[in-house]
């Protein structure tokens, strides 16, 4: 009976353990290893797969659950690159979790997610603003040159000294143009 498994809960999420573990081992300036903590976890899951008693395996299961809930909050608290998220299975295998049965970790899940979101979104704004100011810089040779000065006798606009525009004569018809 497969589905009375005690594993059942846990299947779709085991292979997360992995991807958290090596975010954090990649993120980490203190060069953690999470050894230790995979030595655990499979000696739970050992146990579990051999356990008869429902009573022994739903502690084992809660075990795995604190496990999972230990690792997202290392997760929560190191600083993982913006490559990480985008190369690696980590942010399919975290937001995964938001379905689990235990709600400490659907919450430390959506917390994560939603962090990560934010801290894109502030980079996103950042790099925008940065943008925004690059193309009010004009650069010497973008910058605009006066036309220049037809044969055919441009001249001053009479009467107004505040005025910036000029008269054009236009050759063929003998009409003075306006031109700014």
């Amino acid at each position: 009976m497969a589905a009375d498994h005690p594993l059942r809960r846990w299947k779709p999420f085991l292979a997360a353990f992995g991807v958290i573990d090596d975010a954090i081992e990649a993120s980490s300036r203190l060069d953690i290893s999470r050894d230790e903590f995979r030595r655990a976890r499979c000696a739970i899951v050992e146990r579990l797969c051999d356990t008869p008693d429902k009573d022994e395996s739903d502690e084992l299961c809660r075990g795995l659950d604190r496990a999972m809930v230990q690792s997202l909050l290392t997760l929560q608290v190191v600083p993982v690159a913006p490559s990480t998220l985008a190369k690696t299975e980590l942010v399919p295998a975290v937001r995964a979790l938001r379905k689990h049965e235990c709600e400490r970790v659907r919450a430390l899940a959506r917390d994560i997610v939603r962090g990560w979101r934010a801290a894109a979104e502030g980079d996103l704004v950042k790099v925008r603003a940065a943008a925004d100011k690059l193309a009010q810089i004009v650069l010497p040779a973008e910058r605009t040159l006066p036309p220049p000065r037809a044969a055919g006798g441009e001249q001053e606009a009479a009467g107004d000294g505040d005025e910036k525009s000029k008269m054009s004569k236009d050759r063929a018809s003998g009409l003075r143009i306006h031109v700014l």
